[in-house]
């Protein structure tokens, strides 16, 4: 059990970083960068989420419910009792799971300021429809666009 405790930080740790990655991929507009962080990210969980099946399943685990309901929710949900080592990790795991909610959080603004302003551009786009003509539909005719 101590060494899925520190599988389990580890994790955390590499999953916060990778929100940061994304992050800075989501400022610098790197689509490529968004892609690649985003299935990093999503294989993090994965593994996350095998390893805190294991340790439920661990005859000394308690599992409690997380009460956020956010995805990171399920990266704090076990609480193994007993086991020695528990102490000497708890410190980190809670800095850990602190630094993700919060690198959590930072993006999700960042993507829900992202969904405004691509709003607010293609609203802006929508309204000029009348005075600017679509190249494109002058260039080809309809049937050869489908």
């Amino acid at each position: 059990m101590p060494a899925q405790l520190e599988r389990r930080l580890e994790l955390l740790r590499r999953l916060s970083a990778a929100l940061v990655r994304g992050r800075a991929a989501i400022v610098a507009r790197n689509l490529d960068g968004i892609l690649e962080t985003t299935a990093e990210q999503q294989s993090l969980c994965a593994e996350l989420r095998r390893l805190l099946a294991q340790m439920a399943a661990h005859p000394g685990a308690q599992v409690r419910t997380a009460s956020t309901g956010t995805p990171t929710a399920l990266l704090l949900a076990v609480a193994p009792a007993d086991v020695p080592s528990r102490a000497d990790l708890s410190r980190p795991l809670r800095q850990a799971q602190q630094e993700l909610r919060f690198n959590a959080r930072v993006n999700q603004t960042l993507l829900q300021r992202c969904r405004v302003v691509t709003a607010a551009l293609s609203r802006l786009y929508m309204s000029c429809s009348g005075t600017y003509t679509n190249p494109y539909a002058a260039a080809y005719p309809a049937a050869e666009r489908r």
